[in-house]
């Protein structure tokens, strides 16, 4: 949401037309409606039991759904709620502290990542 915002387009600068700001313009309605609200679309009417999809079509066959939920439902294979807790810390501090920090030190060297951490810091290191 930020993209048509950060668009360094000096032309646009103070408003925003298609003419000016096509990229962001594009790319924001390209991931409000095509990721936003096509997934609300695929969750809302594309779902059956047991959270398989089905076509519209598709009839809701009892031995679709238990075949599938019963074979491939990962929460069942973990019987205590202490577990499933403890998975589910875990993955969410992989993709909000582990990976971030994997990609930090992977690109931490990069011009563009040094100067974000200049800005970051609110030091500015200006070479004469």
């Amino acid at each position: 949401m930020v993209i048509p915002y950060v668009d360094v387009n000096p032309r646009g600068n103070g408003y925003y037309t298609w003419s000016e700001r096509k990229f962001a313009i594009a790319t924001f309605l390209v991931g409000f409606l095509g990721m936003w609200v096509g997934m609300i679309t695929i969750g809302v009417f594309f779902r059956g039991p047991g959270w398989n999809l089905f076509m519209p079509w598709d009839y809701w066959t009892r031995t679709r759904s238990f075949r599938w939920s019963t074979s491939t439902c990962l929460t069942r294979r973990i019987r205590s709620e202490m577990g499933a807790m403890l998975f589910g810390a875990i993955c969410v501090l992989g993709w909000l502290v582990a990976i971030p920090g994997a990609f930090w030190q992977w690109k931490k060297d990069t011009p563009v990542m040094r100067q974000l951490a200049c800005c970051a810091t609110g030091s500015s290191q200006r070479s004469s």
